[in-house]
């Protein structure tokens, strides 16, 4: 079982997802990214303590948000979950406890060697990591509607969102209905306010997978959730594409089918990235990485150091997002096949040798 650093350490949860077992970078050569220490072994699931005082009102809103993006695991131990954590002491407490709950339920899927080959899902669970990193790295102090990352930057992540927001020349799209995203934009308003949420953080990802110009690329959004989706969207099935999604405090590359966006239905497509035929040649723009900042100008009169001191817990708009995986899990991939043996993926940043 694994555990990850207290909230009080770091902005959004250390990134279990952003390094191996060794520590080791996943970047590709060349590429500088944010790399949390990995995650640390613990002996048992925390207990309750009795003279707790984070109370059953606190406790519920907690479990209603965990439930938003995974109720099936949720739903029925809800009951459960509110008991125990009413009976800690306050909020770093309940994360400690919930990250707990994840390290206690890791999963491993394996892949059959042929799709892995056909489809490059290695390479494309690589890309999806290295690009979550680069994004962690950009908004360091979490995402403004995520609960522990206005927990622990003191609003201050929220803060820096709502500025990114507002420097936007272009209206941000969240919702289905709304027109394209433009991430370009997007991903210059947030390297300059390194704050965001889901939209931004697809928009940082996209533009760099795009910036590599090796992957098939589709930003798309469901509900009101905004995440990039390699491969090819209109022909393949969740069971080879792979989602980057770094919006979760814990990130870490996935299998569409894993992801708790539940697939592709209901799911509504922004816009994409098809890499240039290489006998056509290729533009030259494409080989860049796009900038991640603008004119200093735009941020007058602009805090970026603003803090608030609003209950967050309380605030509807606040989600519990600690991983992309729908069964609140961390998540582990092998490639292989029955006869032959699996082999682990460690590029995924959690590694380990006892899972058969």
């Amino acid at each position: 079982m694994f555990s990850t650093s207290s909230p009080k350490e770091s902005a959004g949860r250390s990134n279990a997802a952003s390094v191996t077992g060794n520590g080791k970078s996943l970047a590709p050569p060349g590429v500088k990214a944010f790399m949390p220490a990995p995650l640390q072994p613990v002996k048992e699931m925390i207990t309750p303590v009795v003279q707790g005082v984070f109370g059953q009102e606190s406790a519920t809103q907690v479990v209603e948000k965990l439930k938003k993006r995974y109720p099936g695991v949720i739903t029925p131990i809800a009951n459960k979950l509110v008991s125990d954590f009413a009976g800690l002491n306050d909020l770093d407490d309940v994360l400690d406890y919930i990250y707990d709950m994840m390290g206690k339920n890791q999963k491993l899927r394996k892949i059959k060697a042929g799709d892995a080959r056909n489809f490059d899902i290695p390479g494309r669970l690589a890309a999806a990591q290295a690009a979550i990193a680069h994004a962690k790295s950009i908004f360091k102090w979490g995402a403004g509607n995520q609960l522990e990352a206005q927990h622990v930057s003191e609003g201050n992540a929220g803060e820096r969102s709502n500025i990114a927001k507002a420097i936007n020349p272009i209206r941000v799209a969240e919702m289905p209905s709304d027109h394209l995203i433009k991430s370009v934009n997007e991903n210059a308003a947030a390297g300059l306010s390194r704050g965001g949420t889901c939209a931004q953080y697809a928009a940082v990802v996209f533009e760099y997978l795009k910036s590599t110009g090796k992957y098939q690329l589709t930003l798309v959004s469901k509900k009101d959730h905004t995440f990039v989706v390699i491969g090819d969207y209109s022909h393949e099935t969740e069971n080879t594409l792979v989602v980057a999604d770094a919006w979760p405090s814990v990130a870490q590359a996935l299998l569409f089918a894993d992801h708790f966006s539940e697939g592709k239905g209901g799911m509504a497509v922004k816009t994409g990235f098809k890499p240039p035929d290489p006998s056509e040649g290729s533009d030259s723009d494409e080989d860049e990485p796009l900038p991640v900042s603008v004119k200093p100008a735009s941020l007058r009169g602009k805090d970026l150091n603003a803090k608030n001191d609003r209950n967050f817990l309380a605030e509807a708009t606040t989600e519990l997002a600690p991983t992309g995986h729908k069964d609140l899990s961390l998540m582990h991939y092998a490639v292989g096949s029955d006869e032959d043996g699996y082999s682990m993926l460690d590029n995924l940043g959690i590694h380990f040798d006892n899972l058969g």
